[in-house]
């Protein structure tokens, strides 16, 4: 994997683009909190419920299974069995042998062999897999991270060669932001909608994420980049916090515009989306004339930056051939990560489900949660400046943040291709940031 750095003066230069840059922070995790972590989970449950036990008591279970298309009811149950044991099997096959493939063990076939077939039984699974209500949610945030790991990679290698980085950037966060905003219209039994609009928004956000750190690298010399990292994380504290607050005050008090508790919580839900979408205006417009690395602008042209980026996406995995060890702590990150992920996307609907908490007192948790971590993101980044990014990260592994899982996924994705945006991946983002 090669790698390329820039001269100092050349990020003297480019340092004027951290101010917008902290921005986008910001802009997305206000959709991150209040979205993702808070309302969305106990919300598309009540709408998911409605739809399969109409007039349910409070307190009765429902017990009637939905399905994504209504006539996979009709068929017998082993077809979405097997489907999932074929999923796992080929998902747990694909895993060993991409060690394998790192060892340079000899396979008698390349592990991309296997994405198609599991691509398949993914997709029979989930169109004829019975669904509880409660589980509809964790289900829309399963789909949309497997999505993601398969679609952020080849965003990644496009973000390498683009010549704007900021355009992208934008692209990716008003389509994300397009999809919060018609949550809004989330309400009834409508909860495929819903749980449409969950993933287009997810796989947008972890999208612009990716574009969001490679531009960190084009900004920040590496010895300021846990410095300007840090800020952006304390920022987004700030915003998600702010906004979760205000929205503390309409779904604690839906009386005071003149609303039912659902409507209050789908304007949440609408006021989140135009937050990521108005604030990302500011990264966008403050980066517009950020050039991309000389490598994308002078072979973009040339090879076409989408069939150049899968190129270079294919020369990175072979590459990795030679890194066996870092092929593994992707492997290794990949599941400690999402585990931190499963906890947090999940941890509002079992307070809602099963410690029967209220929406106040959720959103007054997460509320606590922000302004806490504000101070922390600020303080395992001095820690980081002041004895490098090992200590502070092994500290810090246990910790948990409302919009971990975000960064996580596009993170993960860009570590494991080669960094020819002007930064190493080790250096930008191969571990978490304070």
């Amino acid at each position: 994997m090669t790698t390329q750095s820039q001269a100092p003066e050349a990020y003297a230069e480019t340092a004027r683009y951290q101010r917008p840059w902290y921005w986008y922070d910001w802009a997305n995790s206000a959709f991150v909190t209040t979205v993702g972590t808070v309302l969305f989970g106990p919300y598309l449950t009540e709408v998911a419920t409605e739809a399969a036990c109409p007039g349910l008591a409070e307190d009765a279970t429902c017990t009637t299974d939905l399905y994504v298309v209504p006539a996979a009811a009709n068929l017998p149950g082993w077809v979405s069995g097997a489907a999932m044991v074929l999923a796992v099997l080929l998902l747990v096959g694909l895993v060993l042998s991409l060690v394998a493939y790192a060892r340079d063990t000899k396979l008698p076939y390349r592990p991309s062999a296997l994405i198609g077939p599991l691509a398949l039984a993914t997709v029979v699974l989930v169109l004829t897999a019975p669904l509880d209500p409660g589980s509809v949610a964790p289900y829309t945030v399963t789909l949309a991270t497997i999505v993601s790991a398969v679609l952020l990679v080849f965003v990644g290698a496009v973000t390498d060669r683009t010549p704007r980085p900021a355009r992208l950037l934008g692209i990716f966060a008003w389509t994300g932001s397009a999809a919060g905003i018609l949550l809004f219209f989330l309400s009834g039994t409508n909860w495929r909608f819903g749980a449409l609009m969950m993933i287009i928004a997810s796989i947008s956000l972890g999208a612009s994420l990716v574009v969001y750190d490679a531009i960190l690298c084009r900004i920040a010399h590496p010895d300021d980049r846990d410095k300007v990292s840090s800020r952006g994380w304390a920022l987004g504290y700030l915003g998600g916090g702010l906004l979760l607050a205000v929205n503390l005050v309409i779904v604690s008090k839906p009386e005071l515009i003149g609303a039912t508790t659902g409507t209050a919580v789908r304007i949440s839900l609408l006021s989140a989306g135009l937050w990521w979408a108005l604030f990302t205006l500011i990264p966008v417009i403050g980066m517009w004339n950020l050039r991309g690395t000389p490598q994308s602008a002078v072979d973009a042209p040339r090879a076409g930056i989408i069939g150049g980026s899968l190129t270079q996406l294919g020369h990175t995995f072979r590459d990795l051939r030679a890194y066996p060890n870092t092929l593994l702590f992707l492997l290794a990150y990949l599941f400690f990560n999402d585990g931190i992920q499963t906890v947090i996307s999940s941890s509002s609907l079992y307070g809602a489900e099963q410690l029967k908490f209220g929406q106040s007192q959720l959103i007054a948790l997460i509320l606590l949660v922000q302004f806490v971590a504000f101070g922390g993101a600020l303080l395992f980044g001095w820690l980081a400046g002041r004895w490098g990014r090992g200590a502070p990260s092994c500290a810090a592994s246990s910790r948990g943040r409302s919009s971990s899982s975000r960064r996580s996924s596009s993170r993960r994705r860009r570590s494991s291709r080669s960094s020819r945006s002007g930064c190493s991946s080790a250096s930008c983002s191969a571990g978490p940031r304070p």
